[in-house]
């Protein structure tokens, strides 16, 4: 399994495009492993970061070897040894997708506590936002260039969920067009396999 901590950081840590670059050097090592296809797989902010190392057609080849490990069951056939298994990243792995770091915050009474802080936003933020509407369109791909400029500018600050959440929230409609396009999708897979 791959350990995916960037790490801790102290309360005032300031960081820099020297961090970013440090975390897309081990992004790629993750990447470019057989993992690197779960990526794609999982779509959204995720896939998009993914495809600077790997490329779509990359999902042809597989599941990996170790997707009974690391993999979900899509759908389970009446033995239970048998089923349509793929690929899934955890939770570590996303983290490191996204270039989650763990941030000193406040010493409160059972000592220091702290806060998960991200280049880019998780996927469970990135579902929620009005940019999630089921494809990656100009509009993600624009706001994606934006913040890319504002990391190698300097001027980017890492975000915790709740700020992320906030910051790409946009417009509640995507998220209505995004829920809807899934469920007519798992309707559709479900009558053909």
């Amino acid at each position: 399994m791959w350990s995916s901590a960037l790490g801790y950081r102290p309360k005032e840590y300031e960081f820099s495009i020297v961090d970013y670059h440090s975390y897309r050097a081990t992004l790629e090592d993750f990447l470019r492993s057989p993992r690197g296809r779960a990526a794609i797989l999982k779509g959204g902010i995720v896939a998009r970061l993914a495809e600077d190392f790997i490329t779509f057609e990359s999902v042809g080849l597989g599941p990996s070897d170790d997707v009974l490990q690391f993999g979900h069951c899509q759908k389970s056939c009446q033995d239970p040894s048998l089923g349509y298994w793929d690929d899934e990243l955890t939770v570590e792995e996303l983290d490191l997708i996204c270039g989650v770091y763990r941030v000193d915050t406040v010493n409160g009474p059972n000592g220091p506590q702290t806060s998960d802080i991200s280049w880019w936003p998780k996927p469970s933020a990135w579902a929620h936002s009005g940019l999630n509407i089921g494809t990656w369109n100009a509009d993600c791909e624009r706001w994606f260039k934006t913040r890319l400029d504002q990391i190698h500018g300097g001027t980017a600050k890492l975000m915790s969920a709740l700020q992320w959440k906030s910051s790409i929230r946009f417009t509640r409609q995507a998220l209505k067009v995004a829920q809807i396009n899934e469920k007519l999708a798992a309707e559709f897979l479900d009558s053909v396999i």
